[in-house]
């Protein structure tokens, strides 16, 4: 949606296009810009900012709360300060009904937008939003803590570690906590007293192949840690969840256990796994073995024949896995042409 399409239905009778005017102003006008989101008090160097941010400020008083919760959204995109007072009191906004969901959410989203894109010389703001963030993290509603679990890694980055991992102590929502684990993988870097309590996830007999042991053991393996081993192994027998642990067994490499060759050898082979699938399983089926690859070994010459796959999808994923294998000790040469 254009801006003047966004600024002409923000004020429609209709509360659903209002509703879709309200959402795309702050998002219009940042492509207009050609700047990404949250951009610090953005509206500032458009013609039509001040239009804009008058718009969304009045849509905060709409009868509708689809209007109200996306205004405040738009504002977090921003970078509005002013929008933090308005939508503190929403998160504490009793009620299980649609209206007060949306509201909470908006609320925790449009908090992070302004956080993230305050600049350093605005300290104090976002101090308030870490402590108003942290605040629903112990809501009683875990709703609003599985929002605010992300929400808080996107302003405070690796400081919110100390509070995720307090909080994945004290959580029983099984939701919450898998989110949690999702929040935790957004960090560059993890500790070892990090990894060591998502270890203990990982090992967790009661945990199944997928959930909150499943993400944990993605984590895991980005930090080279081998408890993520099996749990990834036996996650290559479910259709949805294969693909990400193909890209995470081929991320840790030699640390792999013992099954992961075989297991990924079975699907790079296979005739009835997808073409992208049997890539990703031929990558890490290389990558476990490590040292032992050479430019003849079979997962080497499976990539070199699927990169003339008919299908550029399947060519893409042969010249993704040529660039991971190249920047490995000891590369193989290149599976064939890059596409």
């Amino acid at each position: 949606m254009t801006l003047a399409a966004a600024l002409r239905d923000v004020a429609h009778a209709d509360a659903r296009v209002r509703g879709d005017g309200a959402r795309n102003l702050a998002p219009a006008l940042l492509a207009e810009l050609a700047r990404p989101g949250p951009a610090w008090r953005a509206d500032d160097d458009h013609p039509r900012g001040a239009e804009v941010r008058a718009a969304l400020v009045h849509a905060l008083d709409d009868a509708d709360p689809q209007v109200k919760g996306l205004a405040a959204v738009g504002l977090g995109l921003l970078g509005r300060r002013e929008v933090v007072e308005v939508v503190v009191p929403w998160i504490a906004i009793a009620g299980d009904d649609p209206a007060s969901e949306f509201l909470r959410e908006t609320a925790v989203i449009a908090l992070s937008f302004v956080g993230a894109a305050a600049p350093a010389d605005e300290d104090d703001l976002r101090v308030t939003v870490v402590a108003r963030l942290r605040e629903a993290l112990r809501s009683t509603l875990p709703a609003v803590r599985f929002q605010a679990a992300l929400a808080l890694v996107e302003v405070e980055g690796d400081a919110a570690t100390t509070a995720l991992l307090a909080a994945l102590a004290q959580e029983s929502n099984e939701r919450v906590r898998e989110q949690i684990v999702v929040a935790l993988a957004h960090l560059p870097r993890l500790d070892a007293i990090a990894c060591d309590r998502l270890a203990d996830i990982v090992a967790s007999p009661e945990e199944g192949p997928a959930g909150i042991g499943y993400e944990a053991a993605l984590v895991l393996a980005a930090h080279q840690r081998r408890e993520a081993g099996p749990r990834l192994v036996l996650a290559l027998h479910h259709r949805g969840e294969r693909d990400r642990a193909l890209e995470a067994l081929a991320a840790l490499g030699t640390a792999a256990p013992p099954e992961a060759a075989a297991a990924t050898r079975r699907l790079a082979k296979g005739w009835l796994t997808p073409p992208v699938t049997r890539v990703r399983a031929a990558y890490a089926w290389a990558a476990v073995q490590g040292a032992e690859i050479r430019d003849d070994h079979p997962a080497i010459r499976l990539l070199r024949r699927l990169a003339w796959h008919p299908r550029g999808s399947v060519r893409e994923a042969v010249a993704d896995a040529n660039r991971a294998l190249s920047t490995r000790p000891s590369a193989p040469t290149p599976a064939g042409p890059a596409a």
